[in-house]
């Protein structure tokens, strides 16, 4: 079985190719824990939108519209997306070590977040 880490590292893997979709096909990882574990991050990653994140809705919320207009424009450059993908795939890359994601996501997503670790620390179990 893969250690957290290396699954982690698997599934950044498959998002910066756009293939996560292969995960659903059961031929990536050899695990039931492996798989239930790389969805969880996958779904974290699929549609990811920085404007929808913790961290902007607390940035939006003590600036004028206008103001948010503005940084809505210019978060909308595709350069400016890849940016905050980056700091996502880092964030996720640190997800056993810090509380970064929770900012870089939506509120409604920190269950999604704690299951994930929850299931990340199941493959880091030893087995007697």
């Amino acid at each position: 079985m893969l250690p957290s880490r290396k699954l982690i590292h698997v599934v950044l893997a498959l998002a910066k190719a756009s293939d996560l979709d292969l995960l659903k096909s059961g031929k990536v990882l050899s695990t039931a824990k492996e798989q239930a574990a790389a969805e969880e991050l996958a779904d974290m990653l699929r549609g990811y939108d920085y404007l929808s994140s913790k961290q902007f809705e607390d940035i939006s919320a003590v600036k004028s519209e206008a103001v948010v207009e503005a940084m809505r424009r210019g978060l909308s450059t595709p350069e400016k997306q890849r940016q905050k993908l980056m700091e996502l795939y880092d964030a996720v890359r640190q997800l056993m070590d810090s509380d970064r994601i929770y900012d870089l996501l939506p509120r409604s997503s920190e269950a999604v977040v704690t299951s994930s670790r929850i299931a990340l620390s199941a493959l880091d179990e030893r087995r007697i």
